[in-house]
């Protein structure tokens, strides 16, 4: 007769319950499994993409508007200027709008990147860059003799003013910092690996150069305005589009 009884496992010679080995996937470190689209719902992708193409329709908006704004000249003036003026308050609600969504994308990449490296890092740069970007929309800068015509210069900083400042600072130090959490989780993941890394790394490199070009120009004049939209644009809209468009082409092998 057959015994059916199960039968307790062995210990092994280190005294642990030996069983079934586990797959290798279950094995890995938390920090080399998961940011991969193939491994998240479809749903959560997309929404990611979602936000990419507001980000992509954002920078959109900022160069066109310097293009068309008449007496703007966009290579020298800072992109805050385009809030005043006729039209200005499509630039304030672009940053509103753009801030909204970076606070509900710091969620999402919660989402994505959880467990491991730049799981809290790199959402937490992005509910700054939200912050930021809301500050930025809510508060002016304060015209400047170039811009907008015949507008009236405070001879002392405004309180707006000095508010528009600080929290410009807030967004582009955390579009800086973003790209250098996101490479170190780059880094360590099966399938990104150093090329990505580097590549994040470079974007938050560039970032920090150009808005020092910004600040070189004393933030209007010469090259200011180039500068501070090169730094915004590699950093906010490019790298994350190019991160999530390779999620999205690994969700479609699932």
């Amino acid at each position: 007769m057959a015994d059916n009884h199960p039968h307790p496992k062995e210990p092994s010679r280190h005294g642990v319950t030996s069983g079934p080995s586990l797959p290798a996937a279950a094995r890995a470190s938390p920090e080399r499994g998961g940011f991969d689209g193939a491994s998240r719902s479809p749903g959560i992708v997309r929404l990611l993409a979602v936000i990419a193409v507001a980000e992509l329709a954002f920078t959109a908006a900022y160069w066109i508007e310097g293009f068309t704004r008449p007496g703007y000249n966009w290579p020298a003036e800072s992109m805050s200027l385009l809030s005043l003026g006729p039209g200005g308050w499509m630039m304030q609600i672009n940053c509103v709008a753009l801030g909204v969504l970076s606070l509900g994308a710091a969620l999402v990449w919660r989402r994505i990147l959880r467990p491991g490296r730049a799981a809290a890092a790199f959402p937490i740069c992005q509910a700054l860059l939200g912050i930021g970007l809301l500050g930025i929309g809510l508060f002016s800068q304060d015209p400047t003799a170039a811009y907008p015509p015949g507008g009236q210069v405070p001879v002392i900083p405004s309180l707006h003013g000095d508010l528009h400042n600080v929290f410009a600072g807030i967004a582009v130090t955390a579009i800086a910092v973003s790209a250098f959490a996101l490479a170190r989780r780059l880094a360590v993941e099966p399938g990104w690996g150093a090329p990505w890394a580097a590549y994040a790394v470079a974007t938050g490199i560039m970032t920090v150069g150009f808005m020092t070009g910004f600040g070189v120009a004393g933030g209007q004049g010469g090259f200011a305005g180039l500068f501070e939209r090169l730094a915004i644009g590699v950093g906010l809209p490019l790298l994350g589009a190019v991160v999530t468009a390779r999620l999205l082409w690994q969700a479609r092998g699932r």
